[in-house]
């Protein structure tokens, strides 16, 4: 179970599902032990194993659709837990628990206004349910006993409303929490920009003009360390202004696809790499685009840069509701010792963990050169 749940929160969106195994589990626990230790029907000892049995099932049905909105078993979990209640003959059964946290996942996945409609659905099937397991009204007549109806009705309604506007309110705070990053971004990126041109970027130029002043045809100018120095120098302008111009400008507001074939597929061209880039047309929203395009470029950079390589494909593809990347290249590889602690590399982990994803770098096809693959939850932005 501890696997389990440490799987389930690393995602945000999984922790209304691993609120929902928590407490399936003990629910169905609690159920199963009540029936045993204590008379409910002639048929305790059944029901308390159909309890088990039903309870691993649903969970395991949960897990492995957590990516999806399955409305319709969401609906026969309700029904199901309402014919348990119905089994055990009595409205105060022991599977009550197990029906409750039928509400947790449409309450959380739902918008609130279809979430408040099911669970108000939900609770009238209880209240059915009550009916038809024959509510005894005269005792009803006592405070201790009409007390117990009403909260057995109530809870349903307040549990399943608490959950939609908890939420709602976790989705509008995340909502607000992308705006301020996407706004905090564009700040550091004009103020990298600006710090960068006015400074080492000058100092560049600056470098360059002195090595270009020499008089043609001296022997200092025509040194191999100085003409080497001018290429370097020249390389690394224009690795410069390629920065400089995206910082200026936001991966957002285009496809993903169109702006990894500007700069980063222009690079390659210049250095005389083949670059592809292929797959899905997305069109992410800021700070997500950003962090993704980054991620993405220092991949096609390194792989052109260091690994020596002459093709790097890239490749954008959509699977359940994530976002898979992968840039491959046939360059020289890694080493199997290869600690991953560059700059470069520590930034593109950094960047997936921000956006809730995985970065994992592996060997190349047939074990030659290196895949980089990120996945990451996606929700493609409309247009």
């Amino acid at each position: 179970m501890g696997t389990l749940m440490e799987r389930l929160a690393d995602r945000p969106r999984s922790r209304w599902l691993a609120l929902f195994v928590i407490s399936r589990a003990v629910a169905g626990l609690i159920a199963a032990v009540l029936l045993v230790v204590h008379e409910v029907s002639n048929h305790d000892a059944f029901l308390a194993a159909l309890a088990l049995a039903y309870t691993a099932l649903s969970i395991g049905v949960a897990v492995r659709l957590r990516r999806r909105r399955p409305v319709g078993l969401w609906v026969a979990d309700v029904v199901a837990s309402l014919n348990l209640i119905m089994a055990a003959g009595e409205w105060r059964s022991p599977f009550y628990l197990l029906f409750l946290t039928t509400l947790i996942l449409p309450a959380t996945s739902l918008a609130r206004g279809r979430a408040i409609g099911f669970v108000l659905g939900t609770a009238t099937g209880y209240l059915g349910v009550a009916l038809l397991t024959g509510v005894d009204w005269g005792t009803l007549r006592t405070t201790p006993r009409l007390e117990s109806f009403a909260t057995h009705l109530l809870l349903p309604v307040l549990m399943g409303v608490g959950l939609a506007y908890a939420a709602e309110l976790l989705r509008r705070l995340r909502t607000e929490q992308a705006r301020s990053e996407r706004i905090a971004l564009e700040a550091e990126r004009r103020r990298l920009a600006r710090e960068l041109h006015d400074s080492a970027k000058q100092r560049m130029h600056a470098a360059q003009l002195l090595l270009t002043s020499l008089p043609p045809g001296s022997e200092a100018a025509a040194a191999e360390p100085v003409q080497l120095a001018m290429r370097e120098l020249a390389a690394a302008t224009s690795e410069m202004e390629t920065s400089l111009n995206g910082l200026r400008t936001a991966a957002g507001g285009g496809t993903l696809l169109a702006a990894l074939r500007g700069r980063p597929a222009q690079l390659g061209a210049t250095a005389g790499v083949e670059v592809n880039v292929a797959g899905a047309d997305m069109s992410l929203a800021d700070p997500l685009a950003t962090h993704v395009y980054h991620v993405l470029s220092e991949a096609i950079h390194n792989a052109i840069r260091h690994a020596r390589a002459t093709t790097v494909v890239t490749r954008l593809r959509q699977d359940d509701g994530h976002l898979v990347a992968t840039v491959v290249d046939n360059g020289c590889g890694f080493s199997e010792n290869a600690s991953w602690n560059s700059q470069g590399v520590r930034s593109m982990m950094e960047r997936a963990e921000l956006v809730g994803g995985y970065l994992s770098i592996g060997p190349g096809i047939d074990g030659a050169g290196t895949t980089v693959t990120l996945d990451l939850p996606y929700a493609e932005q409309p247009a």
